[in-house]
């Protein structure tokens, strides 16, 4: 599994941009950055060249890759938020990112009454940094779904347990997960979920972390 997360005007962003960026021209700049990444990636991931992959999107938002001859790969998954992107590659399960730049004026206790279960209330009533490590998670795991907003506001507990930073894996719903958690910078914060988890838990590969 391979993760990176990047300021989206960096020069990493921008040779990522002049490299791989060519499928996704005329887009906007962060979704360019984002699927750029993502072929870089997949070309470490796999051997074949990244200029080999297209990113596609399903009905549902989640982008999916696939080579010249519509032959899928590996799960991939794509977050932005306060100029920072980060992007997922994982070939033993399915992968969902999540990215947040806190936001202080959010109503973090009326947000967590509407979206969470009530252990991961509790553990977000903390403070930020426990809103925003349930928030990314939930997002995380919503996104390695394909299911969306109406899974990370149903107000069930999912990711109340485990440790505010690191990696472990979790039985939800029946299902084996591999979750993970960052904080990278003051005031961000970073998750990773890859449902059936087919590996030893362990930190991603980052390849490159701004």
């Amino acid at each position: 599994m391979l993760a990176i997360l990047l300021e989206e005007d960096s020069p990493e962003a921008e040779t990522a941009l002049r490299r791989w960026g060519a499928a996704v021209e005329g887009a906007q700049r962060r979704s360019r950055v984002g699927r750029a990444l993502l072929r870089g990636m997949l070309g470490t991931a796999t051997g074949l060249a990244a200029e080999e992959w297209r990113i596609v999107t399903e009905a549902s938002g989640r982008p999916v890759a696939v080579t010249g001859k519509d032959t899928p790969g590996p799960s991939v998954s794509l977050s932005h938020s306060g100029g920072w992107v980060a992007a997922a590659v994982c070939a033993v399960g399915t992968v969902g990112i999540d990215v947040e730049a806190h936001r202080p004026s959010r109503n973090f206790a009326g947000i967590a009454r509407f979206a969470f279960g009530p252990e991961e209330c509790a553990r977000a009533a903390a403070g930020p940094d426990e809103f925003y490590r349930i928030w990314t998670l939930r997002e995380a795991v919503a996104k390695a779904t394909s299911v969306g907003i109406t899974q990370v506001a149903d107000r069930k507990d999912r990711v109340a347990e485990g440790p505010g930073e690191g990696a472990w894996t979790a039985d939800i719903e029946g299902r084996r997960w591999f979750l993970f958690h960052k904080a990278p910078h003051p005031a961000l914060n970073l998750a990773l979920a890859v449902r059936d988890w087919a590996s030893p838990a362990a930190e991603p590969d980052w390849w490159s972390v701004g």
